[in-house]
C-alpha cells in the first residue's frame, strides 16, 4: 500500500516525464544516492545556505519535486529527519519530535512547496534556529514548524523581490555604463564628420 502511495506520488508530479528522468540522472550524477545527497546538504552548512541568500534562492540545489522524483519520498523523508533530529538536538529538551511526526511533516512541507530547493530548506531551518520565525522558546512540534514554515515563505517571497529589483537595477547601471563607453562627443562627431569630408574629397580630386 506504501508502495502504491509513493508510486502514485511520482506520477502525479506536474513536470513532463522525459524532463523529470533527465533532471534524475543529473541529481544522481552531481549527488550520488540519497545518503550521498544527505552527506552533502547536511545541517552543518545551513549556515553557509544563510548567508548567500542568492545562491541558495537561485543556484542549482534541486527542489524538493525533483528530490522526489529522484530518490522516492522515502528518499525525502530521510534526508529531512536528519535536520529535524539536528533541530532536536538543538534544542535540548526531552519532549522531541517523534519519527512519525518528522515524516508527516516532511510531507506536508513536499506538498506545500515542492518548488523549494534543498538549499532554500537548510535556509529555514537555520532561520527557525536564529528565532527570527516567530517565538522558539526550544520546544518544537510540528505545529510550530509548519507555522514557522509559513512565515518562511512570505519572507522568501519578499527577499526574492529585493534580489530581482537589485539585478535589474545592476542590469540598468552596466547597459548606462556601455552607453557611455560607445558614446562620442559632439567634438569627436564634428571631427569624424571632417575627416570623412575630407577623404571623400581627395577621392574625387584623384
Amino acid at each position: 500500500m506504501k508502495q502504491q502511495e509513493e508510486n502514485n506520488r511520482s506520477s502525479n508530479l506536474p513536470e513532463k516525464q522525459e524532463w523529470l528522468d533527465n533532471k534524475k540522472q543529473e541529481i544522481i550524477a552531481a549527488h550520488g544516492n540519497i545518503k550521498e545527497f544527505g552527506i552533502r546538504f547536511n545541517p552543518d552548512i545551513q549556515i553557509a545556505a544563510a548567508s548567500n541568500l542568492e545562491r541558495s534562492f537561485f543556484g542549482e540545489a534541486p527542489t524538493l519535486r525533483q528530490l522526489e522524483y529522484a530518490y522516492g519520498i522515502k528518499g525525502v523523508r530521510a534526508w529531512f529527519s536528519i535536520q529535524l533530529e539536528n533541530l532536536n538536538k538543538f534544542t535540548g529538551v526531552s519532549n522531541k519530535m517523534t519519527f512519525e511526526q518528522m515524516q508527516m511533516l516532511t510531507d506536508v512541507i513536499v506538498t506545500k512547496a515542492p518548488y523549494l530547493k534543498a538549499s532554500e530548506i537548510l535556509v529555514f531551518f537555520h532561520k527557525f534556529k536564529s528565532g527570527d520565525l516567530g517565538e522558539f522558546y526550544g520546544n518544537v512540534d510540528p505545529l510550530k514548524l509548519t507555522g514557522a514554515f509559513g512565515q518562511f515563505l512570505a519572507w522568501r517571497s519578499t527577499e526574492i523581490d529585493k534580489i530581482k529589483t537589485r539585478r535589474d537595477a545592476e542590469r540598468r547601471d552596466r547597459g548606462r555604463e556601455e552607453s557611455f563607453k560607445n558614446a562620442i562627443t559632439r567634438e569627436e562627431y564634428e571631427r569624424m564628420k571632417d575627416e570623412n569630408k575630407a577623404d571623400k574629397q581627395e577621392t574625387s580630386e584623384g
